[in-house]
């Protein structure tokens, strides 16, 4: 029996099964970048009618989900919650930047823009 051990470790098969690696890494797998995520996601939503800063948090939340994957090595539910919000928050800020484009350049748009919801 401790023939066939020796011959395993000397081979370089890991007879532990991969445990003295996860037990010994010195990473830290926190979950803040996930919810530095998921406030930048919620912040691009609520400032996504300032469309420059809807883009500014939402960009800001991908790159924080990313960096949050990295450092865990998955996805957990709290990144994929921010990711989707912080799409949702792009989304609706470049549907306020275009609307505001289309009225800026439509003097006659404009106009009834104004004359519907009053300005």
């Amino acid at each position: 029996m401790q023939d066939n051990e020796k011959k395993t470790a000397a081979e370089g098969e890991d007879i532990f099964g991969g445990v003295y690696k996860d037990v010994m890494e010195m990473k830290s797998k926190s979950r803040l970048w996930s919810v530095i995520a998921l406030g930048l996601g919620i912040l691009s939503v609520a400032l996504s009618f300032v469309f420059w800063l809807g883009l500014l948090f939402g960009i800001a939340a991908i790159i924080a989900t990313v960096v949050s994957r990295i450092n865990l090595g998955y996805f957990d539910r709290i990144s994929v919650a921010a990711l989707i919000i912080s799409i949702f928050g792009v989304v609706c800020s470049l549907i306020v930047m275009i609307g505001t484009i289309v009225l800026a350049s439509n003097p006659a748009l404009a106009e009834a823009y104004n004359k519907l919801f009053g300005k």
